[in-house]
């Protein structure tokens, strides 16, 4: 009999505090239902938003979103722009990522993971036919930000160090013995902590040659315990052949300091299990229709004068990383001589 079942303790819906279920609620499998603070309606009329559907839009603006009670997320398109990368035909793509919760309780998202990859569109009316070649899917060159780091937070702490010395002395037998003489110390130890956003290419088996995506981690402050980063923004370039449809698809995944029962994960006619089951439609890109305001002059997304830091905005009160790739490459390489023109 599972937790769900009429003998199983009831829990009772609060919205200042976790409402804690009675540990004895263990099924026969070993799933156990524990802290949330969550308010979820079971019986509500009112069927949750499943999934963000395409419907033929090309360059569609809202690519996914969720919530729940004080908890949510979105990911909105910002920018669609063509251009070339190292030669070939490329698109700059850029997200806009938005995180909602109350900071310091059990529903604030503590980490999270975005993951955004790419395929041919077969059939740009249907995102479900895959290509038949995986060589023909966009390859994703490059990527911003790599990291963000938010506010270094200390924290101070007093350590109490015992360490033993040994000391050697002769026996009246003339064997070397040894004993051990104890020392205690105290000292002040610092530790930094802040919010972090680690970004990378993204690879698959079937995707050998070349990136098919990229990935952001998000981790919160572990000394506040305020959450995540409540927004940032992701760019990517994507070399594509020009009026050849791509499928975007975008995942976002927050945690937060909340479960269930995992048996109710799998059940499709569960309220809460059908939520969590939610499926955005990936986002059609045309292969020409830009969208927003280009950015740069002769659009070549690969120039070390390409205006980076026009693109990826990062709020000003985070001591930001910004490292694209192609910005560490072009780091590394030497300049080139001065002209000699008119000397």
């Amino acid at each position: 009999m599972d937790s769900q079942s009429t003998n199983a303790p009831s829990a009772s819906p609060t919205s200042s505090s976790a409402a804690e279920f009675d540990q004895a609620g263990e099924t026969a499998q070993g799933a156990v239902d524990f802290l949330t603070d969550f308010d979820l309606d079971e019986n509500s009329n009112d069927p949750p938003q499943l999934r963000v559907q395409n419907e033929g839009q090309v360059n569609r603006s809202l690519i996914a979103r969720d919530a729940i009670r004080d908890s949510g997320f979105s990911a909105i398109l910002q920018r669609v722009q063509y251009g070339t990368h190292e030669g070939a035909p490329a698109c700059l793509i850029v997200i806009d990522l938005s995180f909602r919760f109350i900071g310091r309780t059990l529903s604030r998202y503590s980490h999270g993971k975005v993951e955004v990859k790419f395929s041919k569109a077969v059939d740009p009316s249907n995102h479900q036919i895959a290509s038949p070649s995986p060589s023909e899917d966009p390859k994703v060159v490059n990527m911003a930000p790599k990291e963000v780091y938010g506010i270094v937070k200390v924290v101070e702490e007093r350590k109490y160090r015992e360490v033993s010395i040994p000391v050697m002395f002769e026996s009246p037998v003339g064997i070397s013995a040894g004993v051990e003489a104890k020392f205690g110390s105290e000292d002040n130890e610092h530790q930094e902590h802040r919010m972090e956003i680690h970004g990378d290419l993204y690879w698959d088996d079937d995707h050998m040659d070349a990136a098919c995506g990229a990935t952001w981690d998000l981790r919160e402050n572990e000394a506040q315990k305020d959450g995540i980063f409540r927004s940032f923004r992701a760019a990517m370039v994507v070399e594509n052949p020009p009026d050849v449809a791509m499928w975007m698809h975008v995942v976002v995944v927050p945690s937060v300091k909340f479960s269930i029962n995992p048996a109710r994960l799998f059940s499709k006619t569960d309220y809460l299990g059908r939520l969590l089951q939610k499926n955005d439609d990936p986002v059609l890109l045309d292969g020409k229709t830009p969208r927003g305001a280009p950015v740069g002059q002769g659009v070549d997304f690969s120039s070390p004068q390409f205006p980076w830091a026009s693109v990826v905005w990062i709020p000003s009160e985070y001591k930001s990383r910004l490292l694209a790739q192609i910005v560490e490459d072009n780091q590394s390489t030497p300049a080139p001589p001065p002209s000699t023109a008119g000397s």
